[in-house]
């Protein structure tokens, strides 16, 4: 992971060219999860620690043009310029269009959403902010 003082640093295995969390990171893993799902293992899986070094360096385990891999090895280079670009991207895949989708716009989902996340951060999450500060 990330520098442990620092959570907004992304993880260690990402790109010199990302310095913080954001839509390349976001994507990185998201290539990583369709490698892993279109084939039953990580990225590297047998490598341990040098997979690290090898996604450092921008190399990455051997692909196919079929279509996943394809968009696998664009999220690894962070060839979207936003997440919204991705989306965008993977709903022209085959059967995208049948795949169930939720509309995260819902005013009723939103608001039940919402007040789960302050009921949380006012009971289990209150003091998060406290003990991150103080191991900083």
């Amino acid at each position: 992971m990330g520098d442990q003082g620092d959570p907004g640093l992304p993880p260690l295995w990402t790109s010199p060219r990302q310095k913080f969390y954001g839509p390349e990171t976001e994507q990185f893993a998201f290539g990583s999860i369709v490698y892993s799902v279109t084939r039953g293992f990580e990225p590297y899986e047998d490598k341990g620690p040098e997979t690290t070094t090898l996604f450092r360096h921008m190399v990455f385990p051997e692909l196919s043009d079929f279509k996943l891999d394809v968009l696998t090895l664009h999220c690894w280079r962070s060839e979207f310029a936003t997440l919204a670009e991705l989306a965008e991207h993977c709903a022209t895949l085959d059967g995208a269009s049948l795949a169930a989708t939720a509309k995260a716009t819902d005013d009723a989902y939103l608001a039940s959403m919402k007040a789960t996340c302050e009921e949380l951060m006012r009971t289990k999450l209150a003091d998060l902010g406290h003990e991150v500060s103080h191991t900083m």
